[in-house]
């Protein structure tokens, strides 16, 4: 909840917030069995750095005009 709040007011750390989390829940996934959520909470990992890393480099360009 506090990853998607911070997505919301544009924090581009909520996504390193949000991928971290992903890790924390594959890890649950892994050691609870059940592989198919793993793979899931895994396949949110790129999505969420790829986010951060454009919300961030659009950041810097905003702020060099």
């Amino acid at each position: 909840m506090v990853g998607a709040y911070l997505a919301g007011r544009r924090y581009w750390l909520a996504w390193l917030l949000l991928a971290a989390n992903s890790v924390a829940w594959s890890i649950y996934g892994l050691n609870t069995g059940q592989y198919g959520f793993t793979l899931a909470a895994l396949a949110y990992v790129p999505l969420y750095l790829k986010n951060g890393y454009r919300w961030r480099r659009r950041r810097k360009d905003d702020e060099s005009e």
